[in-house]
């Protein structure tokens, strides 16, 4: 009711006296603009909260936007052109002397009125008007202005102007190369002239040319480290839209700074994470490049919140090269290699490989600073979802990167960890082969493992063509579904001699088996694209003699890496419980893997259960099973010492694995020492270890058996 009769009035006030025409309405609100400035100096001083300005301001932009809503109502459907206020405002250059107006913040509070200006009138105008000079030369300048002053009182409104154009641009991208590359002076300017009279000078710093060549780009990268959480996501979703612009991409790439800003703040971010942070605390943050935490949020521990700001903004990396173009990805990829992996993480860890090395001149918080830094590798592979990033991380770990500046690469730290470190170092090292295991980093493991095989003839290719024929089935392998699987089986589940088993062992590998089943289905898929082999023979004596290949100290076929490992697994007595377990897990994860190379290392029938061989046989070449014997003969020889054997194994396996209540010590007895504790923890891992072991070779066997 209130409706029709506020209707009804209105229809009788426009009868008696007729709404001005909105060209009218434009120019008369223009008109007391440009009055305010004809008058005398001194009265320019005043706020411009005393003046009409923002009135009149406000009302040419209701103008426009009812000139807009009125021509796309009577031409729906087809092409909506300017109408006459946005004629007048570009033909009268208005959004030039407003520009002026806005850089010169005259009066006081000008800038601000003007940035909200253009931010509507940007949103308003066609984009197809936005190509005219009169309209994109005003905004450039404005763009020009917006982060000169840090912090400013208008930043708010400088980056919701940049938001708008980037959304503009990411809607026409034709209008690009407007705002990433500064316009050229016509010939016969006087800047083109003033140029031409210093060439024979030395140009300004590259920086600096590049700063003036992309316009919006280096306006954004202003705001990455504001203050607001609001406005740095803001900013970065606006960097995504831009950097996904294929006509500009080249331009981005080259001769701005965006890539090279990106990855200083990553290394900057990652410089104020305190050292004292925990691994279990970095290995359970969660943090997205859209989800700042305010300022006034609570730590839980401190570093919490540089520890986030951090894993964010590696987040945004990951996002922006897996989203841009490819140009961008690239760039940004080598950044972040040359500034923060080669310059601050590499540093570290082959810092911590010369401690290791040399332990009398052990320097605990330089040690501590390699362990973190080995934690924040394996965090980053973990998050690192982009193919660019991933293949940028596997190099720099394989050592072929054209950045590093020290002699010692990631994969020679690596394998000096694994062979000398011990403690948390060596744990954390371990920590992260399981990650690249994990997450199939393949270069790296190429580098690390899979180049150092011996020849072999492969006859069969892991295929994503037949798995799909297959409907699902996995390919059928004689490798993996040998017809001696009952013999592999029964080599690990008796590895150990009865008097060391707990009871449980011959019965006890099927608990493993659903893990086992779950974790090969999920790693065959990641594997698909790898071509990895998957049937494999002995490499026959052809033209590819050992004569004719070139020299490798590795002559045996044998990776170091695995090398080391079973030398570890040999060394379990020495060794903590915390590192047997890791070391463990870490062969589980390399057994899991769908490569034909290494199950015949690691789970081959051969290896495990070899027939019409002496006992001195048994234990002599490289392989899991060989150093698993090793491990089981030395055990057999030195557990008899302990008193009560069997109760005691029993207790240390129930406090290993289940209950610590449930231990059947007896007081009366004598304490075990730290020799006979070991002994007994090393014989409950290699017989857990074992299980896990035949659950993965059953699960291949029945995954990949052709019937």
């Amino acid at each position: 009711m209130l409706g029709r009769i506020s209707a009804a009035l209105q229809t009788a006030v426009d009868t008696i006296a007729p709404p001005v025409p909105l060209l009218q309405d434009f120019i008369y609100h223009w008109k007391q603009v440009m009055r305010f400035y004809d008058t005398k100096d001194d009265e320019l001083n005043v706020p411009i909260e005393s003046t009409h300005l923002p009135i009149h301001l406000e009302q040419m932009l209701t103008a426009l936007q009812e000139e807009q809503d009125e021509s796309r109502r009577y031409k729906e459907g087809s092409e909506v052109h300017s109408g006459p206020c946005l004629e007048y405002l570009i033909q009268h250059r208005v959004p030039d002397l407003l520009a002026s107006l806005t850089v010169a913040d005259t009066p006081s509070g000008m800038r601000h009125l003007g940035l909200v200006f253009f931010s509507r009138l940007t949103s308003l105008a066609y984009t197809q008007l936005l190509s005219q000079p009169a309209l994109h030369e005003p905004i450039q300048k404005i763009v020009k202005m917006c982060g000169q002053t840090a912090a400013s009182p208008t930043e708010a409104q400088e980056v919701r102007l940049l938001c708008v154009l980037a959304a503009v641009i990411g809607q026409k991208p034709d209008l690009a190369s407007l705002f990433c590359k500064a316009p050229t002076s016509v010939p016969g300017s006087p800047a083109t002239s003033a140029s031409s009279s210093q060439e024979s000078t030395p140009s300004p710093i590259h920086e600096d040319s590049r700063r003036n060549e992309n316009l919006i780009i280096e306006a954004l990268l202003k705001f990455i480290d504001s203050a607001d959480g609001r406005l740095r996501v803001k900013t970065c979703e606006s960097l995504l839209v831009l950097t996904n612009i294929a006509s500009t991409a080249h331009l981005i790439a080259e001769e701005s700074t965006l890539a090279e800003t990106v990855a200083l703040r990553l290394a900057m971010l990652h410089c104020e994470v305190p050292p004292s942070i925990e691994p279990s605390e970095l290995e359970d943050m969660h943090a997205s490049w859209g989800m700042d935490n305010p300022l006034d949020v609570r730590e839980p521990y401190p570093g919490c919140r540089q520890l986030a700001a951090y894993l964010s903004w590696w987040n945004f990396c990951d996002k922006m090269v897996g989203d841009s173009r490819p140009e961008i990805g690239r760039s940004l990829v080598s950044n972040i290699q040359d500034h923060f992996l080669v310059r601050q993480l590499q540093t570290r860890i082959c810092a911590g490989a010369e401690l290791a090395s040399n332990p009398e001149e052990e320097d605990p918080k330089q040690l501590q600073d390699s362990v973190i830094t080995l934690v924040h590798v394996g965090k980053l592979l973990r998050e690192c979802k982009a193919p660019l990033l991933r293949t940028g991380l596997s190099h720099w770990i394989a050592g072929v990167t054209t950045h590093s500046v020290l002699d010692t690469s990631v994969r020679d730290s690596i394998l000096r960890l694994l062979e000398v470190a011990h403690g948390d170092l060596a744990v954390e090292t371990m920590r992260l082969m399981e990650v690249m295991v994990d997450e199939t980093f393949e270069p790296a493991l190429q580098s690390l493992i899979f180049s150092h095989f011996a020849p072999l003839k492969v006859t069969a290719h892991i295929s994503s063509e037949l798995e799909v024929s297959l409907e699902g089935k996995y390919q059928p392998s004689l490798t993996f579904a040998p017809k001696n699987v009952q013999a592999t089986l029964e080599g690990f589940l008796q590895l150990l001699p009865p008097f060391l088993r707990t009871g449980e062992t011959e019965a006890g590998y099927e608990t493993y088996l659903q893990d086992a089943q779950r974790q090969y289905q999920a790693m065959w898929k990641k594997c698909l694209c790898l071509g990895w082999p998957l049937e494999v023979v002995a490499a026959e004596e052809d033209g590819n003699s050992s004569d004719s290949r070139p020299e490798d100290e590795h002559t045996d076929g044998v990776p170091p890496v695995l090398k080391t490992l079973f030398h570890r697994i040999e060394t379990f007595p020495e060794q903590e419980y915390e590192l047997n377990l890791q070391l463990t897990s870490l062969l589980s994860r390399l057994a899991i893997l769908p490569h034909a190379g290494l199950y015949e290392l690691l789970l081959s029938p051969g290896q495990v259960s070899p027939t019409n061989q002496s006992p001195e046989q048994l234990i002599s070449g490289i392989g899991l099973a060989v150093s698993l014997r090793r491990l089981a003969l030395r055990l057999a020889k030195e557990a008899p010492s302990v008193s009560n054997l069997q109760k005691r194994l029993r207790s240390t396996r129930n406090k290993l694995l289940g209950d610590p209540s449930l231990s059947e010590d007896n007081p009366n007895q004598p304490p075990l020492t730290n020799e006979q504790e070991s002994l007994l923890e090393s014989i409950v891992v290699l017989e857990e270890f074992c299980k896990e072991l035949s659950a993965i070779t059953f699960v291949k066997y029945h995954l990949h058996s052709p019937v």
